[in-house]
């Protein structure tokens, strides 16, 4: 394991903060942002990891840098499906001896990210986000299993929650299939959230509302047909929003047709969201939220 260590906190820590980045799309001063708000809003501060390709000059005091190995920055894993996210899970990344909660890097933190620990009923627990209508737990397990594998419940991984020694399996299973089927053609390959799901449905747990929603389910999604007649009333000629898309969600389709009817050629360009605070506003919105995440837009609630 290539490892470039800062400044470590004064205390022990009892979690590890894991972040990813490779290419250039997010600067130095979005991973010092983030890390800072991490720090900033929990008692209990972490150890802080960004998994990475290169050098970060400027890089924050206390955070550790582990390099990509070459398999997970592959062109096919560095696309859309960001399956290099699955680095998290290889022998020899993270360290075992802590549980560990990976975020995105187009986050805003508004409180104590380390309450989602409380979501590992056992070492082997991994929780995310749902991003399907089949849940996770037993009714997911069952589908999963009667299915042989073919129907599962998915989930979206803007967070993370999970123990690195339980978990090498996940990285394993894929760089065997990635062997098989270098396009892809097993269907649980394609993104990494859905190989995640796949990989570990029999000990996934869902991240509740409570703690963390996507920003456009909870502020964007009537906004999403609100964009669609508008765009259809100005002669654009787009699909509908509709929900349940895991390749194209009510979010994205909301930008699409924002954008046909500004005539905008880069409607769809995805930009980093340093600095931005959600707007509680409507019967829909929560004021009591503490993760923003600027690409899909997901937030967790505050510290009580």
């Amino acid at each position: 394991m290539s490892e470039h260590a800062h400044n470590q906190p004064s205390t022990a820590p009892e979690w590890q903060c894991v972040l990813i980045c490779w290419g250039d799309k997010y600067g130095v001063d979005i991973i010092n942002r983030l890390a800072s708000s991490i720090l900033a809003h929990t008692p209990r501060p972490p150890r802080l990891v960004l998994i990475t390709d290169r050098e970060h000059p400027g890089l924050l005091d206390g955070i550790q840098t582990v390099r990509f190995p070459a398999f997970w920055l592959q062109p096919p894993l560095k696309r859309a499906g960001c399956q290099a996210k699955l680095v998290m899970f290889e022998a020899g990344i993270l360290s075992t001896d802590l549980p560990a909660i990976y975020i995105d890097l187009d986050t805003i933190v508004m409180g104590d990210v380390s309450r989602l620990l409380s979501l590992q009923e056992t070492p082997s627990t991994v929780a995310m986000l749902q991003s399907a209508i089949i849940p996770f737990g037993p009714l997911g397990r069952l589908r999963h299993r009667l299915s042989q594998g073919r129907h599962y419940a998915r989930g979206n991984s803007s967070f993370v929650v999970f123990h690195p020694a339980h978990h090498h399996a996940i990285a394993e299973r894929f760089r065997a299939l990635f062997a098989e089927h270098p396009g892809f053609e097993f269907r649980p390959m394609i993104a990494d959230e859905r190989f995640i799901s796949w990989a570990a449905q029999p000990h996934m747990k869902t991240i509740p509302n409570t703690l963390a929603v996507k920003f456009p389910g909870e502020f964007m999604f009537f906004w999403a047909w609100w964009l669609y007649v508008r765009a259809r009333a100005l002669g654009a000629s787009t699909p509908a929003p509709t929900g349940g898309c895991h390749t194209q969600r009510p979010h994205d389709q909301a930008r699409e047709t924002a954008g046909a009817a500004r005539r905008r050629p880069d409607h769809r360009r995805k930009r980093p969201c340093a600095g931005l605070e959600p707007t509680h506003h409507g019967p829909h919105a929560r004021p009591h939220s503490p993760v923003l995440r600027a690409g899909s837009l997901n937030y967790l609630h505050p510290t009580p």
